[in-house]
C-alpha cells in the first residue's frame, strides 16, 4: 500500500513537471538577439494575460557601471521575464525578472527581482514588445 502511494505520488509528479516544460517560440530578433514567448505559460488573471519571456542577446549585457569602482553591473547574456499584458488597450508591464549569466537562461542568476504593488503599464513602442503583446493576446484568444 505505501509503495502505491508513493509511485502514484511520484507519477503524479512527474506528469506535472512534464505538463510544466516551457514551450518557446521566436516572436523577434534575429540571429544574434532573440526574444522566445513560452506559450504554456499564458495565464488570464483579471483584466490581464501572464507570461513569460526569454530574451537572448548577442553580446554581455550591462546596467550600467557601478559609480565608485567602474565594474559593471548585472552582467548578462539572456534574461526571463514575467509580462502582465493589457489585450484590450495593448499595453504591457514587466512584474518579474531573471537575469542570466549564459545564453537561453544558462549558468549563474546575476539578478532576480519582481515588481511589487501597482503594475506600470506601457504602449509597444518597439518591434519587440509589440510581438510579445501580439503573440499573447493571440494564444489567450485561441485558448477560450
Amino acid at each position: 500500500m505505501i509503495y502505491r502511494s508513493l509511485f502514484t505520488a511520484i507519477a503524479l509528479s512527474a506528469s506535472i513537471s512534464a505538463n510544466a516544460a516551457p514551450e518557446w517560440t521566436l516572436v523577434a530578433g534575429n540571429v544574434g538577439d532573440q526574444t522566445f514567448l513560452d506559450s504554456s505559460s499564458v495565464e488570464k488573471r483579471g483584466d490581464v494575460v501572464q507570461v513569460e519571456v526569454l530574451r537572448n542577446y548577442d553580446q554581455i549585457i550591462t546596467l550600467g557601471n557601478d559609480p565608485v569602482t567602474g565594474d559593471e553591473m548585472y552582467a548578462h547574456r539572456s534574461v526571463k521575464l514575467t509580462y502582465q499584458v493589457d489585450c484590450g488597450k495593448g499595453l504591457i508591464a514587466m512584474s518579474g525578472w531573471k537575469m542570466f549569466e549564459g545564453s537561453h537562461a544558462n549558468g549563474d542568476v546575476v539578478w532576480a527581482d519582481q515588481t511589487w504593488g501597482n503594475q506600470n503599464f506601457t504602449n509597444t513602442n518597439d518591434d519587440e514588445t509589440r510581438s510579445v503583446v501580439r503573440s499573447t493576446c493571440a494564444i489567450n484568444t485561441a485558448a477560450r
